[in-house]
């Protein structure tokens, strides 16, 4: 099958492009370190919560379409429950946050609550035995729970601020036709904070904690102060206690020297004795006399605190380093592999142009009779 040479130069573009974008898809993916999180929206589903259905769809409409594009992230879950006699989990699909389709999710969360069963048996006690296996298992949790404020919530770590918030709202919150919204976080499966809000006003959440900066530069290395030398004890000179003399130092009285002098020692015998032929015995070297040093307070030892290790290869500006060396040699490499590609095209083409001739007419023209 012969091509014609727009085919070919189709052919040849395509496959230059796809070479290009398979060199170039690595330096492209981004990895993000973000945890995405989760939502639980509770509902009581008691006689004084559908009385005020009405305010309960504007607070979601607020937090959804306002609140949501602030708090929520994209990819976040959404799940749904009820509190009922029992608890009712998994008859709201779960959800997965698009701020696109915010108002979509709102109108169907309306129409699941307005399609429910509101009884005088409902408490939010049921919530509880559940709720603890789903905070253990987060690691980012966001709890919101409508009530009316006449049952108790238990199974949190905040069961006492709770009821006694809602004990003393409650008549305000039925005068006014209004749900409390209690919000509870979690970070690896432990409460870090709660709120009771009381709409109309604006939900409170509390703020998740923000992770530690890697530190810019390394903490100064400190070593101990060293300590101040101790001096050599001075030995105190010789002091002769007795009758204070003054003058010249004058000689001892007779009777004194006759009261301290040692008895009379009778001189030792002297007896000849023949000493043994000793061999000659080489000189041994005579030992450096060690001058004295006066023994002082032990030296206290000078602690030095140990060098910090040095900071991990696999920090965030070695690794964003790292990438950028990788993404500028694959674009190298590619500018390189589409620059062959091209110039092998254009030998190809320029080949294909060559006038085809017959082996008789070329040995015709290379006859040099004919010229």
């Amino acid at each position: 099958m012969k091509l014609s040479r727009q085919n070919y130069f189709s052919i040849l573009a395509r496959w230059q492009w796809a070479l290009l974008a398979l060199l170039l898809l690595p330096a492209g993916v981004v990895t993000s370190a973000e945890v995405p999180g989760r939502w639980l929206f509770v509902f009581e589903l008691s006689p004084a919560m559908e009385k005020r259905l009405p305010a309960t769809a504007e607070v979601l409409q607020n937090l959804l379409a306002n609140e949501g594009r602030v708090h929520l992230q994209e990819g976040d879950s959404i799940g749904v429950w009820t509190c009922g006699p029992t608890l009712g989990a998994g008859q709201f699909p779960l959800t997965t946050w698009r701020a696109a389709q915010a108002t979509a999710l709102t109108s169907n969360l309306l129409d699941f609550l307005q399609t429910q069963k509101y009884t005088s048996a409902a408490r939010l006690a049921v919530l509880a035995p559940t709720l603890e296996g789903v905070v253990a298992d987060s690691p980012r949790l966001t709890v919101v729970i409508f009530c009316a404020g006449e049952n108790p919530v238990s199974g949190t770590t905040y069961d006492t601020g709770i009821n006694l918030t809602l004990q003393e709202g409650r008549a305000e919150r039925k005068k006014k036709s209004q749900p409390f919204v209690v919000v509870m976080r979690s970070l690896a499966g432990k409460y870090i904070g709660c709120t009771v809000s009381f709409p109309p006003s604006a939900i409170n959440l509390p703020p998740f904690p923000l992770p530690p900066a890697p530190p810019s530069n390394p903490p100064p290395v400190r070593v101990a102060a060293p300590t101040k030398p101790v001096s050599a004890p001075v030995v105190p000179s010789l002091v002769i206690v007795g009758t204070k003399v003054t003058g010249p130092l004058a000689e001892p009285p007779a009777s004194a020297t006759a009261a301290v002098s040692p008895p009379p020692v009778e001189p030792p015998k002297l007896v000849e004795v023949a000493a043994p032929a000793l061999a000659p015995v080489a000189a041994a070297p005579i030992a450096p006399v060690k001058s004295l040093i006066l023994q002082g307070p032990a030296p206290v030892p000078v602690k030095v605190a140990p060098p910090l290790p040095p900071p991990p290869t696999n920090s965030p500006a070695a690794a964003t380093e790292k990438t950028d060396r990788e993404s500028r040699r694959l674009i190298y490499i590619a500018v390189g592999l589409f620059v062959v590609v091209v110039i092998v095209g254009v030998v190809i083409f320029r080949a294909g142009r060559r006038p085809q001739t017959s082996l008789i007419t070329s040995s015709m023209q290379d006859d040099p009779r004919r010229k």
